[in-house]
């Protein structure tokens, strides 16, 4: 037990707030996204949003994200929502940073700006 509080204790020790923490456990094979909101509460979701741009995009994780997603179809689905921000938001934009936590470790990709999905002709 004491293990399982370690990670969060941590976190909470960062004095930081709003942020976004990913879990992968192998042992019990779960994933999901430690959120610290403002107010400091750290909750445990499977998906959540977070930033500057992230008011853009709620009506799409809500439509789009479903538990059990492939690799490759979380990938789209997170670039997808970025470059929804990234148009929007004015704080957003440049580059997109993923990383995909596994037994294998962490992979990490790139994505530049004009890489990116377009949503808006104006």
């Amino acid at each position: 037990m004491a293990a399982a509080l370690q990670f969060p204790a941590n976190v909470s020790t960062l004095n930081t707030y709003n942020d976004l923490y990913p879990d992968w456990t192998q042992r019990e094979v779960s994933t999901g996204v430690y959120t610290v909101p403002v107010g400091g509460m750290m909750t445990r979701q499977p998906v959540s949003v977070g930033g500057s741009g992230s008011s853009y995009i709620y009506g799409y994780v809500d439509s789009n994200y479903r538990a059990g997603m492939s690799k490759e179809e979380c990938l789209k689905f997170t670039a997808e929502a970025l470059a929804l921000a990234m148009e929007r938001d004015g704080s957003s934009g440049g580059v997109v940073r993923l990383a995909v936590i596994s037994e294998q470790g962490v992979e990490r990709q790139a994505i530049l700006g004009n890489q990116l999905p377009k949503f808006s002709t104006v």
